[in-house]
């Protein structure tokens, strides 16, 4: 058993024309092991992924064993499945309009080979939400189900399809980035759905950017680098830094504090928001001044943002930029642009960006909503906003092959840079930040944090929202602890670091010690 493999891979190439993305690729995968899967954008993942699924065809002299059996690529489709490979992608894969019993047996019912009644698919579907305690009901729509919820249905989905003749039952789960939008708790319960898994005998391949969540979840490590197997590692063994390596190709260095930044006065601030996830919320951030916003879930930490930028409706009370104030019951985000605010959304490809419009049009469309340094947009021409998203493309380290080229080509750190340089190219004052850095990678992440640091020391005011308590502790000058939609505490300086930022979060998040905190 100590020797067995799951899933074996040697030799596996991957171009395309004159381009290498993948070469002489070798991967073992254990049975009851969970196996991380780290790289920049660019590293090969998603093709790796995709020859796995049989989406593409690897060159010609790849190899790779199955549960001991030969795997002939290129895979047909369906035929991943019948030898006991499944996948959970980040999308999930699910059709949030249609029921839980649909869901689960989509293939099944698309079909038109179905091999149980009505009556049979809903005990099944019943069975799966009672073992991986899911509150719902078989035919409630996927919709009403959060993330975590989702992703578990996702996993049984793939646990439970119906395997070919004569294939082992355990599987091979292949699992790319299923938490990138999930919250901490939501991302506790999954890790122990895996760690059951792999105790259960199925092989785990974990494909993240997350470093802690590899760190914490994963027995062995394997970082791709242009296209290449930059090292295998067992996770224990090693340290975050020498992994960061592997990934990039050099130090990062610790991200211990980074240098000390002047505060001046008062630039953003909110008073008496309430709404129905906020109760009487008052703060303020100041010139040069990166400002955190940490809780557990439900806390309200991660709803001040929307509600400042006038994404609320049923928000109260006032936000005000300098000596421009605004009613947040009659508050919207135009509004909100117009005093100098930007926002960076959790959900940056649905509602931060446009994927369909070129890389040029992402970066000017501020400047060409209001202007730029008073200068109305109608005397801006398109030689000069060509040379705004030249300028921004340098600065902000953005790696795109053309302006021209469409958002949607871009990896997803990149897309995020973009993002944010679209607010900082128009000259915004403010920045309210939603998870920055969520599911970009480890190299991305330090640029993006390196942006926000200056943009702060250039006179910018920042308040991030974040479930990355690393993150904070590195970024921020102060963090605010949420709890019941309100601030419970604030940490600063010395007492300013990951472990007080979880520390004080699940302190205030537990409700009977709430409770004595607020007799005391």
């Amino acid at each position: 058993m100590a020797d067995e493999i799951a899933l074996g891979i040697e030799s596996l190439s991957k171009t395309f024309g004159a381009i290498t993305v993948l070469r002489d690729v070798h991967l073992d995968l254990i049975p009851g092991h969970i196996h991380g899967l780290l790289g920049e954008n660019g590293s090969g993942k998603s093709t790796l992924i995709k020859i796995l699924s049989g989406y593409h065809e690897p060159d010609p002299g790849a190899s790779a064993l199955l549960w001991g059996r030969q795997v002939k690529f290129p895979l047909r489709p369906g035929e991943a499945r019948s030898l006991g490979l499944s996948f959970v992608h980040q999308d999930l894969g699910l059709i949030p309009e249609i029921s839980i019993v649909e869901n689960l047996f989509v293939s099944e019912i698309a079909s038109g080979k179905r091999t149980q009644s009505r009556k049979q698919m809903h005990q099944a579907a019943y069975q799966v939400l009672r073992r991986y305690s899911i509150d719902a009901k078989p035919e409630s729509p996927v919709s009403v189900l959060g993330l975590g919820d989702r992703a578990l249905l996702a996993i049984a989905r793939a646990i439970s399809e119906v395997s070919g003749s004569g294939v082992d039952s355990r599987r091979v789960l292949i699992l790319d980035e299923p938490t990138a939008a999930m919250s901490r708790d939501e991302k506790r319960d999954l890790y122990r759905t895996f760690a059951a898994l792999a105790q259960a005998g199925h092989a785990l391949l974990l494909v993240s950017h997350d470093l802690d969540e590899i760190m914490e979840v994963t027995d062995v490590v394997t970082v791709l680098r242009d296209g290449v197997v930059a090292g295998t590692v067992k996770t224990s063994s090693a340290t975050p830094a020498e992994i960061i390596k592997m990934i990039v190709g050099h130090s990062i260095g610790d991200a211990g504090p980074r240098r000390k930044r002047t505060a001046g006065a008062v630039r953003l601030e909110a008073r008496d928001v309430n709404s129905p996830e906020l109760a009487n919320v008052s703060l303020a951030v100041k010139s040069g001044e990166v400002v955190g916003a940490a809780g557990l879930v439900g806390s309200g930490y991660a709803d001040i943002n929307q509600a400042l930028f006038g994404l609320n409706g049923s928000a109260s009370g006032t936000v005000a930029i300098g000596g421009r104030r605004s009613d947040l019951k009659e508050h919207s985000p135009a509004a909100a642009v117009r005093m100098g605010i930007g926002f960076v959304p959790v959900e940056r490809d649905k509602s931060g960006v446009a994927l369909e419009l070129p890389v040029v049009d992402n970066l000017s469309v501020q400047i060409l909503d209001g202007g730029r340094d008073g200068i109305s947009s109608a005397w801006l021409s398109r030689s000069s906003l060509k040379k705004s998203a030249l300028e921004a493309i340098k600065r902000y380290r953005i790696k795109t092959p053309a302006l021209t080229a469409l958002l949607k080509t871009l990896s997803g750190g990149n897309r995020q840079k973009v993002l944010l340089a679209k607010w900082l190219v128009s000259g915004k004052a403010v920045l309210l930040l939603d998870e920055p850095t969520q599911a970009v990678d480890i190299g991305a992440h330090e640029e993006i944090l390196n942006v926000v640091d200056q943009f702060a020391r250039d006179g910018g005011a920042v308040l991030i929202a974040s479930s990355d308590w690393h993150q904070l502790a590195d970024i921020c000058d102060r963090v605010l602890i949420f709890a019941g939609g309100s601030i419970k505490a604030e940490l600063i300086g010395e007492e300013l670091s990951k472990h007080a930022i979880g520390e004080a979060c699940y302190k205030w998040g537990t409700r009977s010690t709430h409770a004595i905190g607020q007799q005391s």
